[in-house]
């Protein structure tokens, strides 16, 4: 025999829209999360001193990407990011009308 105690449902925490992982959403209704924005920015600025000054260059054995480079490069991601977009549509669509997603948690 167990103690089974319930909180009644006005005591129960809600999952807010904005507490759903961001998989479930579309990147376009994601709220920006400054973290993630930051490690996005350093990640940038870290790609652009390694391409951009010479020395470092030199150090590292990197060779400068042409602009057809940085154009395949952009073009995979950017399928991949359509891939995954698409993916999200089709599941919601799959889903049962009244379910939510964050039932799926």
């Amino acid at each position: 025999m167990g103690c089974h105690f319930r909180f009644p449902i006005s005591q129960r925490k809600r999952i807010r829209p904005s507490q759903r992982p961001i998989s479930s959403r579309s990147v376009f209704k994601a709220p920006p999360h400054k973290w993630l924005l930051i490690a996005l920015g350093w990640e940038v600025a870290l790609i652009a001193v390694l391409i951009q000054i010479p020395t470092v260059r030199e150090a590292f054995g990197i060779i400068k990407p042409s602009f057809s480079d940085l154009a395949i490069i952009t073009g995979f991601g950017l399928v991949v990011f359509a891939i995954i977009e698409a993916t999200k549509v089709v599941l919601r669509k799959k889903m049962p009308a009244g379910r939510k997603i964050n039932s799926l948690i």
